[in-house]
């Protein structure tokens, strides 16, 4: 996969879309013991060779297909989440490496990058050195 800076640009908005598609699912799940969706169920377990009785239960979705089209989502945007992370992994450059995890897969401010690297880089030199990294590739 070619890694651009517009393409690592977008993760951030990917991860962040990620958190909040994560948060309405647990939504559509149910709330728990508060809900009205909880199930249970007796099943016997043959595993000893004789039936032995095993209570079941659990929460069943509100919205069967909005919670499997909510999964798919949040699988698809986390492949290119995952495909980011392993493009960056490529890069040779250590420093190059750890810039670009810490601005776009951990959504740092370019301040706090510059930050964890040294004292005497600032928020523009570090940005800038990713620009001049893409440039040139």
């Amino acid at each position: 996969m070619l890694l651009t800076l517009s393409f690592l640009e977008e993760i951030i908005g990917l991860k962040s879309e990620i958190r909040a598609k994560a948060a309405k699912l647990q939504r559509e799940m149910g709330d728990g013991y508060l809900s009205d969706n909880y199930v249970a169920d007796t099943v016997n377990d043959y595993s000893t060779g004789f039936p032995r009785p095993i209570k079941i239960e659990g929460y069943a979705p509100l919205n069967p297909k909005k919670v499997e089209a909510l999964r798919k989502d949040i699988k698809t945007k986390q492949l290119l989440v995952d495909a980011a992370e392993e493009a960056i992994a490529t890069i040779t450059d250590s420093q190059m490496r750890t810039i670009l995890t810490l601005r776009f897969l951990e959504g740092l401010e370019w301040a706090d990058v510059a930050r964890h690297l040294y004292k005497k880089a600032t928020a523009d030199s570090v940005r800038m050195r990713v620009t001049r990294y893409f440039e040139k590739m």
